[in-house]
């Protein structure tokens, strides 16, 4: 589980727990 802000600018890129928010 990496943190949110990795995946803030990727929420185009499917969530598959990195950092699903």
């Amino acid at each position: 589980q990496f943190p949110t802000d990795y995946d803030e600018g990727q929420d185009d890129r499917p969530k598959l727990g990195l950092g699903a928010r």
